[in-house]
Protein backbone atom coordinates (compact mmCIF):
# COMPACT_ATOMS: atom_id res chain seq x y z
CA UNK A 1 0.00 0.00 0.00
CA UNK A 2 1.32 3.09 -1.05
CA UNK A 3 0.75 5.83 1.39
CA UNK A 4 -1.55 8.88 -0.21
CA UNK A 5 -4.18 11.22 0.50
CA UNK A 6 -6.37 8.98 -0.82
CA UNK A 7 -5.06 6.25 1.05
CA UNK A 8 -5.20 8.00 4.30
CA UNK A 9 -8.82 8.87 3.91
CA UNK A 10 -9.83 5.77 3.20
CA UNK A 11 -8.35 4.98 6.64
CA UNK A 12 -10.50 7.89 8.24
CA UNK A 13 -13.45 6.66 6.21
CA UNK A 14 -13.12 3.33 7.83
CA UNK A 15 -12.83 3.82 11.13
CA UNK A 16 -15.98 6.11 11.51
CA UNK A 17 -18.54 3.77 12.27
CA UNK A 18 -16.26 2.86 15.89
CA UNK A 19 -15.21 6.42 16.14
CA UNK A 20 -16.42 7.45 20.24
CA UNK A 21 -18.32 10.20 21.15
CA UNK A 22 -14.80 11.54 23.09
CA UNK A 23 -12.86 10.83 19.69
CA UNK A 24 -10.12 8.41 21.61
CA UNK A 25 -9.32 6.73 18.64
CA UNK A 26 -6.49 5.20 16.54
CA UNK A 27 -6.66 4.83 12.83
CA UNK A 28 -3.29 3.17 12.32
CA UNK A 29 -4.00 -0.49 10.70
CA UNK A 30 -7.78 0.87 9.69
CA UNK A 31 -9.65 -1.65 8.09
CA UNK A 32 -10.25 -1.62 4.30
CA UNK A 33 -8.25 -2.62 0.94
CA UNK A 34 -7.35 0.81 0.18
CA UNK A 35 -6.55 2.12 3.87
CA UNK A 36 -2.78 3.57 4.60
CA UNK A 37 -1.86 1.24 7.63
CA UNK A 38 0.70 4.25 9.15
CA UNK A 39 -2.21 6.70 9.28
CA UNK A 40 -3.68 9.28 12.13
CA UNK A 41 -5.78 12.28 12.77
CA UNK A 42 -4.43 15.65 14.19
CA UNK A 43 -6.19 16.79 17.02
CA UNK A 44 -7.16 20.29 17.80
CA UNK A 45 -7.32 20.99 21.21
CA UNK A 46 -8.89 23.99 22.64
CA UNK A 47 -9.36 25.99 26.32
CA UNK A 48 -12.34 25.51 28.07
CA UNK A 49 -12.17 29.52 29.01
CA UNK A 50 -11.73 31.84 26.72
CA UNK A 51 -12.23 35.42 26.17
CA UNK A 52 -15.48 36.30 24.20
CA UNK A 53 -13.55 37.31 21.14
CA UNK A 54 -10.78 34.47 21.20
CA UNK A 55 -13.75 32.00 21.73
CA UNK A 56 -16.17 33.66 18.92
CA UNK A 57 -12.77 33.64 16.25
CA UNK A 58 -12.31 29.97 17.28
CA UNK A 59 -15.75 28.95 16.68
CA UNK A 60 -15.65 30.64 13.52
CA UNK A 61 -12.72 28.45 12.04
CA UNK A 62 -13.65 25.41 13.54
CA UNK A 63 -17.12 25.91 11.59
CA UNK A 64 -15.25 26.74 8.33
CA UNK A 65 -12.58 23.85 8.56
CA UNK A 66 -15.22 21.44 8.75
CA UNK A 67 -17.40 23.07 6.13
CA UNK A 68 -16.04 25.56 3.46
CA UNK A 69 -12.33 24.87 4.27
CA UNK A 70 -12.85 20.70 3.01
CA UNK A 71 -12.47 22.52 -0.27
CA UNK A 72 -8.93 23.67 0.44
CA UNK A 73 -7.86 20.08 1.21
CA UNK A 74 -6.90 17.08 -0.29
CA UNK A 75 -7.38 14.66 2.68
CA UNK A 76 -11.00 15.67 3.19
CA UNK A 77 -12.82 14.39 6.56
CA UNK A 78 -15.37 11.52 5.74
CA UNK A 79 -18.90 12.95 6.02
CA UNK A 80 -19.95 10.80 8.93
CA UNK A 81 -16.59 12.25 10.89
CA UNK A 82 -17.49 16.04 10.23
CA UNK A 83 -20.58 15.37 10.93
CA UNK A 84 -19.67 13.87 14.74
CA UNK A 85 -17.21 16.88 14.64
CA UNK A 86 -20.08 19.30 13.96
CA UNK A 87 -21.86 18.20 16.54
CA UNK A 88 -19.08 18.18 19.14
CA UNK A 89 -18.26 21.71 18.11
CA UNK A 90 -21.88 22.64 18.73
CA UNK A 91 -21.70 20.70 22.08
CA UNK A 92 -18.64 22.13 23.40
CA UNK A 93 -19.37 25.98 22.85
CA UNK A 94 -22.95 25.60 23.93
CA UNK A 95 -24.38 26.53 20.24
CA UNK A 96 -27.14 25.08 18.08
CA UNK A 97 -27.15 21.49 16.84
CA UNK A 98 -25.56 21.74 12.95
CA UNK A 99 -28.00 20.90 10.06
CA UNK A 100 -26.17 18.23 8.16
CA UNK A 101 -26.58 18.66 4.32
CA UNK A 102 -27.17 15.12 4.06
CA UNK A 103 -29.64 15.41 7.15
CA UNK A 104 -32.30 17.44 4.79
CA UNK A 105 -34.37 15.55 2.17
CA UNK A 106 -34.49 16.66 -1.32
CA UNK A 107 -38.53 17.13 -0.93
CA UNK A 108 -37.59 19.57 1.84
CA UNK A 109 -35.46 22.04 0.46
CA UNK A 110 -37.47 21.93 -2.91
CA UNK A 111 -40.59 22.85 -1.37
CA UNK A 112 -39.29 25.45 1.13
CA UNK A 113 -38.05 27.24 -2.14
CA UNK A 114 -41.42 26.79 -3.87
CA UNK A 115 -43.20 27.86 -0.58
CA UNK A 116 -42.39 31.54 -1.38
CA UNK A 117 -43.05 31.16 -4.79
CA UNK A 118 -47.50 30.85 -3.60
Amino acid sequence: MKASLYSITAAAAAAVPDIPQDFRVSITNAPGKDAYPISSFAWFLVPANLPSGKRQAIINFLQWMLTKGQQYTDARLPDGLLDMEQDQVAKSFGLPAPIHARQVAPEATDSASNSSDE
